[in-house]
């Protein structure tokens, strides 16, 4: 059985948002924890797998921190380390970038928005991510995340998604903006190889080859330093960023032969 959700004020849940004041790093994962009890409540199961995506790996790691009891294990993929010291990368990547191509758009752009963190939010987080591509490796997908994205017609915002009613779709890029825009300041000063130096629960961290230096270096050097019963970095030269999705058939199967315990021990 897998469960996926919205964060609390995002797509069909966009109407849960709290008052800004009252959007907090710590609710978030709290949040993340209550549905992590009502899950194994609900299937009857001791202990259930945390995957977490990109934003969602922050998350995640400081949930199974916090509640190690609830967890089998942690899967991160696209793993996040240090959100202002990848932004600070990008950053200089992109100017390096714009002045060895004499892209004079990109590199003044990115005087327009000034090093991170970024104070326009989230305008200015927006049109470095326009410029992403120039920093990932060559790669290729496998055939059935091309398969599965040709035949769904996702757009890049999940807006089209068929979970979402027509009157929610709206609500996805809102709900996007509006948390981004509470919490990225809060999670400025987060450093997971200074903050969570250990995790009691069996680690996956799920490597994308292509992915852009700035984050990829930080993930394998957090990961090489924790301490955790159990820790395994598996590499696909057929991703990036979205290992999870990009790779999902060999994840799968990877979750199902190492990742899982056998039935009779849940």
């Amino acid at each position: 059985m897998f469960a996926t959700y919205d964060q609390r004020g995002n797509g069909s849940s966009y109407g849960a948002l709290l008052p800004a004041d009252e959007v907090t790093l710590d609710r978030v994962v709290d949040d993340t924890i209550e549905l992590a009890e009502l899950l194994r409540d609900r299937f009857a199961e001791d202990k259930i797998v945390l995957m977490g995506e990109s934003w969602g790996t922050i998350l995640g790691v400081l949930a199974v921190q916090r509640r190690p009891d609830l967890f089998h294990a942690w899967i991160g993929s696209g793993q996040m380390v240090d959100v202002r010291e990848t932004d600070r990368r990008i950053y200089r990547d992109l100017q390096a970038v714009a002045a060895r191509t004499g892209d004079t758009g990109l590199a003044e752009t990115l005087r327009d928005i000034g090093e991170p963190p970024y104070r326009d939010l989230p305008w200015a987080n927006a049109a470095v991510m326009g410029a992403y591509g120039r920093l990932y490796g060559p790669y290729t997908p496998s055939e059935g995340y091309l398969a599965r994205g040709r035949e769904s017609g996702l757009d890049p915002f999940g807006l089209l998604g068929q979970e979402y009613a027509p009157i929610t779709k709206p609500a996805v890029l809102r709900g996007l903006i509006d948390t981004f825009t509470v919490v990225y300041p809060q999670i400025q000063d987060l450093d997971l190889r200074r903050d969570v130096p250990r995790l009691d629960v069996p680690v996956f961290v799920l490597d994308g080859a292509a992915e852009m230096d700035a984050r990829r270096d930080l993930a394998l050097e957090w990961f090489a330093r924790l301490e955790a019963p159990r820790k395994e970095l598996v590499t696909f030269e057929g991703a990036a960023h979205a290992v999870a999705f990009e790779q999902a058939d060999a994840v799968e199967r990877l979750l199902v032969r190492e990742v899982l315990p056998p039935r009779g021990a849940r």
